[in-house]
């Protein structure tokens, strides 16, 4: 199905949500036409989606998406531990966040649901589903790149994060910390991750600037997408994993091209 633009009800302030010990500034909203009245048997209503931003970015990147995800969705928003207004405190390991994940997903959503995320935030959902299966329920990649030393099928290991590392630890020292430690690779974590259905999102244009916002999108290669597709295959059927670029997405396409982007979701969430 595919839905036009829709409005944001009351982009709200972060509130602090207390979980796995530690705080996280997590957004809980809905989304749809206020016009359209939301379906009056529960049963209808699909899981809450998940948004996982990446490094150096807050809940706040997804704003501009919202208004073309699906009608009457329920929306959790966090802000990742040590980034904007989440509590700095506890590890960075991918095991560790995803099990704060965990947690706040079965805290505030009681059950599975649906996860978008990018650059490291699709990471730390490819993580998640790894670590729980059983908390999600359909996930969509956008230019995130398997977790290292997840392995991604018998004497198969899968590509880490090394010259990214290497990039943040030759830069300055100011504000890196945080992210040297999400990158680190993380031997704890283990399992397969196996939803429903998977879908693997990437731009095709170089290095753009998103007018007056000051961004810089870099370009990251699709084969890189392709390497995900082909790790999420390894678990579940590979019929279930789907590709899709978006030209003219860069490395940001939820920010460059949210019109493009948001029915290709929509289809993906509600098919």
């Amino acid at each position: 199905m595919t839905v036009g633009p829709l409005r944001v009800r009351n982009w709200p302030k972060a509130e602090p949500v207390l979980v796995d010990g530690r705080t996280l500034a997590v957004r809980q909203l809905s989304t749809g036409d206020p016009s359209s009245p939301a379906p009056a048997d529960a049963s209808e209503l699909t899981p809450p989606l998940l948004l996982l931003h990446g490094l150096r970015a807050t809940g706040h990147q997804w704003k501009r998406l919202l208004g073309q995800l699906p009608p009457h969705r329920r929306l959790l928003v966090p802000d990742l531990p040590g980034f904007a207004d989440s509590e700095d405190r506890g590890e960075y390991t991918l095991s560790a966040v995803a099990t704060t994940l965990a947690a706040l997903v079965e805290q505030e959503a009681g059950g599975p649901v649906d996860v978008i995320g990018h650059d490291w935030g699709a990471t730390l959902a490819i993580a998640l589903c790894a670590l729980r299966p059983d908390l999600v329920r359909r996930l969509a990649v956008i230019a995130g790149m398997w977790p290292p030393s997840l392995a991604s099928g018998p004497d198969h290991p899968a590509s880490g994060m090394g010259r990214r590392l290497q990039r943040i630890e030759a830069g300055p020292a100011r504000g890196s910390c945080v992210a040297r430690a999400y990158l680190q690779p993380d031997p704890a974590l283990q399992g397969v991750p196996t939803p429903e259905r998977s879908l693997v999102i990437w731009g095709t244009t170089p290095r753009l600037s998103l007018p007056g916002s000051g961004v810089q999108a870099r370009r990251l290669s699709p084969r890189y997408g392709e390497k995900v597709v082909s790790a999420l295959g390894r678990g579940v059927d590979p019929a279930t994993v789907d590709m899709v670029t978006i030209p003219g997405g860069g490395y940001l396409p939820h920010l460059a091209k949210p019109h493009v982007l948001g029915p290709v979701l929509c289809d993906f969430l509600t098919s």
